[in-house]
């Protein structure tokens, strides 16, 4: 179904719909209302819901007519990775943002879009703050600023940018010149490693100081919540960080991100270990052995301290806390007594084991 067609627009927002018949009326109504709806593309994709969905969704485009939608809808359920290929394929805009459709935006969401988009041309242009709501209980989860590679992807596999696709809008060109397209291979993950690519190919990025994304985690029936997607997650994490690692094998790179990547990988495991079954974690803990030999900075990486923290205090687990902010102290003593002490050179740079730093 498409409501209207009016002139070529700068963005479009996509859409995967699946069994969202609680969310999905506030999630199309928030973007509508946006002063810059008239201006977007919208694009719908129903993945053969089994609730009132699609239903509830028709109907809400209805009131809309004044706006460009497109609603897509799969005769079979194709899953998401396979349903964000087809609204990609689907866009004729410059740019173009995913938003769940169990979540909902501001007011601002799409203006700060447009205003950004049309004076940069950056290729990724991402939210660097957005609300996490639980359980009538709302935190602003922060993330890095960053304008530039190589310094975009370290910090998007060290997990200091979310992963996210809805806090980002990307450039068309980008996806289509490289050829960047969800793997199908992947039930978990599908979303960082697409970023990953995105992120590998892009050369300016602009961040956007706004809060004005709601990520609702209350959804049950969400990929991320779902029982079932829970217990497959050590199958999953270790198959899409597998990708991630032979992609950058791939495009000749991975020396250079290895530490990003194994600091990713910690953290994958760190979650299991505190969020999986008995026997999830025995398999991760053996699966550990792959990785002991690390890169020497990666245990004192502060982001990677940080988050350790986070998960732990998160799951109640504070006497594990506790030990790792011990054992941070210790090591970095241990650190500074094995390192030789840096030499000075006249051009102001600091000298260690051959290699400078500013």
């Amino acid at each position: 179904m498409n409501i209207q067609r009016y002139e070529k627009k700068l963005i479009s927002v996509l859409i995967p719909v699946y069994n969202v018949e609680a969310y999905i009326e506030r999630c199309l109504v928030s973007l509508f209302e946006s002063s810059y709806a008239k201006k977007t593309h919208f694009i719908l994709c129903d993945d053969a819901s089994t609730d009132n969905t699609l239903k509830v969704a028709e109907s809400i485009c209805l009131q809309y007519m004044d706006l460009e939608i497109t609603l897509l809808k799969n005769e079979s359920n194709q899953g998401v990775a396979r349903t964000r290929n087809k609204l990609i394929d689907t866009v004729c805009t410059d740019y173009f943002i995913f938003v769940d459709s169990d979540d909902w935006v501001e007011i601002r969401f799409l203006d700060c879009l447009y205003e950004n988009a049309i004076f940069s041309h950056a290729d990724v242009l991402y939210y660097t703050k957005y609300y996490q709501r639980k359980n009538n209980i709302t935190n602003v989860i922060q993330q890095a600023t960053v304008r530039q590679n190589p310094d975009a992807l370290h910090i998007l596999l060290k997990d200091e940018i979310k992963g996210n696709l809805w806090i980002h809008l990307l450039k068309t060109s980008l996806i289509r010149q490289n050829s960047i397209k969800f793997s199908e291979k992947l039930g978990y993950g599908e979303d960082l490693f697409f970023l990953v690519k995105c992120y590998f190919h892009a050369t300016t990025f602009i961040p956007i100081d706004e809060t004005l994304y709601n990520y609702n985690k209350n959804n049950e029936n969400s990929i991320t919540n779902s029982e079932k997607n829970r217990a497959n997650r050590f199958t999953d994490s270790q198959f899409f960080l597998k990708e991630i690692k032979e992609y950058l094998e791939k495009m000749n790179c991975f020396f250079q991100f290895e530490s990003a990547y194994m600091i990713r990988c910690l953290l994958c495991y760190f979650n299991v270990m505190t969020n999986g079954s008995v026997f999830q974690k025995f398999k991760y803990r053996n699966s550990l052995g792959a990785y002991k030999r690390l890169p020497l900075k990666v245990p004192f990486d502060k982001h990677f301290h940080n988050k350790l923290i986070t998960y732990c205090y998160a799951n109640h687990m504070f006497f594990i806390a506790l030990f790792i902010q011990m054992a941070y102290k210790i090591l970095h003593k241990i650190r500074k007594i094995i390192t030789p002490p840096p030499t000075i050179h006249s051009t102001g740079k600091r000298v260690l084991d051959n290699k400078s730093y500013i």
